[in-house]
């Protein structure tokens, strides 16, 4: 199914009552043409995107299938559905490196303001398979 949006030059997303706002809150429309009426009522639109096709294809880590620097998927204004061709492919132990680095970054943005210990002690818990991943060379912790 496909889902579009109207994106603005301003790289926002339109509410429906010609507001601007994120992709998160943005109305979706059923199809290109409904969207494509709607924005020629608007001014500063960008284009009419298919959110749907970005979030099946395309992937925070490895880009856009498609080339499109205003892609949804790659710059984390939605979330993709399933992993990249190129994900699916990685390296178990590349991947847990990649995600190890992730959740050291997320300890690092909450050294910025007061957290919790449960704060810190969930991204550990998370940190944990990735490491097991990457000493042991399993995929699955406890499986051998």
């Amino acid at each position: 199914m496909a889902i579009y949006v109207i994106k603005f030059d301003d790289g926002s997303y339109n509410e429906g009552r010609g507001n601007q706002v994120q992709l998160r809150e943005a109305t979706h429309y059923d199809t290109l043409e409904e969207a494509e009426t709607y924005a020629r009522c608007l001014t500063g639109v960008a284009k009419v995107m298919n959110v749907a096709v970005h979030e099946s294809h395309c992937c925070g880590v490895h880009g856009c299938k498609y080339g499109d620097e205003d892609c949804p998927a790659a710059n984390g204004e939605t979330r993709q559905l399933y992993p990249c061709e190129e994900c699916r492919e990685e390296d178990p132990k590349d991947k847990a490196i990649r995600e190890l680095i992730a959740l050291a970054q997320d300890l690092v943005d909450l050294r910025d303001y007061d957290a919790s210990a449960s704060e810190y002690e969930n991204i550990v818990r998370k940190m944990q398979p990735h490491l097991f991943i990457i000493k042991h060379g399993h995929k699955y912790p406890g499986r051998f």
